[in-house]
This record gives structure tokens, sequence and C-alpha cells, in this order.
């Protein structure tokens, strides 16, 4: 599972990764922790330094290393908001390479 989430770039999960985070039954979800964070706000009501704040929480407490950036569920939508979250996203990925 950490080969896994070095390989998708995300850190690996910090000592507090627990037993039964990851799924383990094979498959194209094997070593996807079972619970994912969702990123559509950031940008938006979750500014930068607060998504990093969730973001490190995330990983190093819960070992969390499926992130969901649709920004399909806000209605309306708004291109001002357009791919702000992988912007912020992309900043933290840059900024933790080699933790």
């Amino acid at each position: 599972a950490r080969a896994r989430a070095r390989a998708s770039g995300l850190p690996a999960g910090g000592a507090r990764e627990r037993e039964g985070t990851r799924r383990s039954s094979g498959g194209p979800f094997e070593g996807l922790s079972r619970v994912g964070l969702g990123t559509m706000l950031f940008g938006t009501t979750t500014d930068r330094e607060e998504a990093f704040r969730l973001l490190d929480r995330a990983v190093s407490h819960h070992g969390v290393n499926l992130l969901d950036t649709a920004e399909m569920y806000p209605v309306p939508q708004s291109a001002g908001t357009h791919g702000l979250s992988e912007v912020i996203l992309g900043d933290w990925f840059s900024a933790r390479v080699g933790r």
C-alpha cells in the first residue's frame, strides 16, 4: 500500500495509519484508502492554508490517498473557481515532494 501511495505521488500514511484503512481485496482499488478527501471547495470556502492543513492531517493521521477533485456538485458552477482545487493540490504536492 505504501508503494502505491508513493507511486501515486501521495506521501505514505504516518505512524498513526491504522490497520484496515486500506482496501486489500485486490483489483483496481487495491491499496486505496477506505476514506477519501473531497477537495472541490479548496480555493473557495477553504483557503490554501487550511487546505494544506486538511491534506497534511488526512495523509499523516488517517492514511488518505484518495482525493476527489470533482467540481460537479456546486450549483450553479462558476467559471471563476474552475480548477482552483487542482492548483492548490499541485502546490501541496510540490511542497511535499521528498517527505
